[in-house]
């Protein structure tokens, strides 16, 4: 059961992000075909990002403490992980 618990906290990250990136797409008018104002991005979705940041980050500490209990796919996926936060 402890093998999904980084899986679970890196994919809660990563819609959280893919929120975000809605979210300041959506503010920006990216899609919109007319010229309006740039309404800025507020002040909770900042504390969302840095939120989504700690999130993504707590899979590594928690196979750091629990090593002994995952199985050996589980670095190869952390490491597949870290690629893709990165990117």
């Amino acid at each position: 059961m402890l093998d999904i618990l980084p899986a679970l906290l890196w994919i809660i990250a990563a819609v959280i992000a893919v929120n975000i990136c809605l979210i300041t797409a959506i503010r920006g008018n990216l899609f919109s075909k007319k010229h309006r104002d740039v309404h800025p991005v507020r002040w909770s979705i900042i504390a969302l990002h840095f939120t989504s940041l700690v999130i993504g980050a707590l899979p590594y500490p928690a196979y750091a403490m629990f090593r002994s209990d995952f199985s050996e796919v589980a670095p190869v996926l952390l490491w597949l992980s870290a690629l893709v936060c990165v990117d």
